[in-house]
């Protein structure tokens, strides 16, 4: 990659990431005691601003993802703008992939992926892409699996924290499995830095299937 290519997407990665230049790692100013009993019940110490903070969060990425969407038209006003603007065409990243707490645990979701034979099985990733987020804060969230140099990484993941693969991705793709959470459940956001996610090929589906 050139010097000039380089220095643009650090430039753009941290304009994405500039609402949280205070640290990935976001939650509530006062957590609960790591009680087991009090698992699942982080938020309800906390007055309504605190309930809202991760949804306000989230909400900040899908607008910074949505500005950087439309620049995939080939034609538009909006891009011959940018074009002025900027040297290049399109920003090279489009995703910030970001992970949840729930309970005070890493939160895994869960979902059918499918092959295009019909194969399917019921795959888990705690990364996570936001496609919408309505007024009352229910998300719909793409898993993402990790991937390393382009390859899907062996499944299938666990998701405590002790036992997650350190160092051994380095991207990410779209698995098209999408849950709709409730995000006021969550106690905190950890957000990753920009990455280009694109959607799985049907070989690489079938490199996460076979791999549980």
């Amino acid at each position: 990659m050139s010097s000039k290519k380089h220095k643009h997407r650090k430039e753009f990665e941290e304009s994405l990431m500039e609402d949280f230049t205070h640290g990935n790692h976001h939650h509530h100013p006062h957590p609960p005691p790591h009680h087991e009993e009090d698992h699942g019940h982080c938020h309800e110490e906390h007055d309504n601003d605190d309930k809202d903070c991760i949804c306000s969060i989230v909400k900040r990425i899908l607008k910074a993802q949505e500005m950087v969407d439309d620049c995939r038209c080939r034609v538009s006003c909006e891009r011959s703008i940018r074009q002025l603007h900027t040297p290049y065409e399109c920003p090279p990243a489009d995703t910030i992939p970001f992970t949840l707490t729930c309970g005070c645990d890493l939160f895994c979701g869960k979902g059918a992926i499918y092959s295009r034979h019909g194969n399917f099985c019921l795959i888990s990733s705690p990364f996570f892409r936001v496609k919408k987020v309505d007024h009352h804060c229910c998300a719909v969230l793409e898993l993402l699996w990790p991937t390393f140099d382009g390859e899907p990484i062996k499944g299938p993941l666990t998701c405590r924290d002790n036992n997650f693969p350190c160092n051994d991705f380095n991207g990410f793709i779209g698995t098209g499995v999408c849950i709709t959470v409730d995000l006021s459940c969550f106690c905190s956001i950890s957000c990753l830095k920009p990455h280009m996610v694109n959607k799985a090929t049907a070989s690489q589906i079938q490199q996460i299937i076979k791999g549980h």
